[in-house]
């Protein structure tokens, strides 16, 4: 049986780097890694999706760098394995994996709903493997929290989804790929059309690639936020450290350019919010005056764990035990 040949061709201009592609051909094949190889003599290793194909199909994720065109030959089974994506020894006690992707060192977590940023769900170490910096070093932040309507004044300011927990499935693990699937459901909040909401996210990680996907699901709603109407529209929130007067980078870049949308009314609502509960004298607590003296200077780099929690000690929500 002659082996099946795949021919990639790319309609945009330079050359892909690393690039993840995923193939489907006409035969049954048996083995969890194949080897391939392209029109240019390179070898590349495929790693068969365990995600069933039509009858009689198979479908297979490779990466390869190439310009323009580039053609992959099925060779056989592969005998060996050499590289790949590496998991390596956590660093957070709710760690599910740490990965070294060849390009990304990370750590992805199930969270502890504590309400601190030590304690949310998502990507809480991440850095270039060449750089050896990891942008989030306290562990007290992460990349991946969505917000939307939820984390809002209309239905309440403590109730953010990221600090729930997740469970975590694997979808695909081998030395080419990586896809892991989040499960969780955002905390009730004051208003009821929000409530018992879930959500999903994949996350797929590929060997030297320099970027990573996700995708979100989130359960339909429509809410009312601000006098806007707000129907399925959520707000992604990456968060990195650095500190005051550091910089860790200076620009975004992305293959198909960078897009920059204003935040979301409710931030600088907030921000107003509790300059002018600053300025009121009001002393509700000791906890509530902590809270107030850890928030001088500039509110655009204060944790939004001091913004939760001042307004939970002045509104009484939560014990001082639970919020200290």
């Amino acid at each position: 049986m002659a082996l099946p040949v795949v021919v990639i061709t790319d309609p945009l201009p330079g050359r892909r780097v690393s690039e993840p592609l995923t193939f489907t051909v006409d035969a049954a094949l048996e083995g969890d890694l194949w080897t391939a190889r392209t029109d240019t003599g390179e070898e590349v290793l495929c790693q068969r999706l365990t995600a069933p194909a039509a009858p009689g199909r198979t479908t297979f994720v490779a990466v390869v760098s190439f310009e323009q065109r580039v053609e992959l030959t099925l060779a056989g089974p592969a005998q060996s394995v050499g590289g790949g994506i590496r998991i390596r020894e956590p660093k957070e006690p709710d760690a599910f994996v740490r990965l070294d992707t060849g390009y990304f060192d990370l750590e992805m977590c199930t969270g502890t709903a504590q309400g601190t940023g030590a304690s949310k769900w998502g990507l809480r170490h991440f850095g270039a493997v060449a750089e050896g910096v990891d942008l989030l070093p306290s562990g007290n932040n992460a990349i991946g929290g969505f917000y939307g309507p939820f984390f809002t004044p209309e239905n309440g300011l403590i109730n953010p989804p990221e600090h729930t927990t997740v469970d975590i499935e694997v979808v695909e693990r081998g030395p080419v790929l990586h896809h892991y699937r989040m499960h969780g459901t955002v905390p009730d909040g004051l208003l009821e059309e929000l409530r018992g909401k879930t959500f999903s996210i994949d996350w797929r990680f590929t060997h030297g690639t320099p970027y990573f996907t996700r995708s979100y699901r989130v359960d339909d709603f429509q809410a009312v936020i601000n006098g806007r109407s707000v129907s399925n529209k959520i707000t992604v929130g990456d968060e990195f450290e650095s500190g005051a007067g550091d910089i860790v980078f200076t620009r975004f870049e992305a293959y198909d350019g960078t897009r920059y949308g204003a935040g979301d009314p409710y931030a600088e609502e907030l921000k107003t919010m509790v300059g002018k509960l600053l300025a009121s004298g009001i002393s509700a607590t000791e906890k509530f005056e902590t809270f107030k003296s850890l928030l001088t200077g500039d509110f655009d780099s204060a944790h939004w764990d001091l913004y939760w929690r001042l307004f939970s000690t002045w509104e009484g929500a939560l014990p001082d035990a639970d919020i200290g």
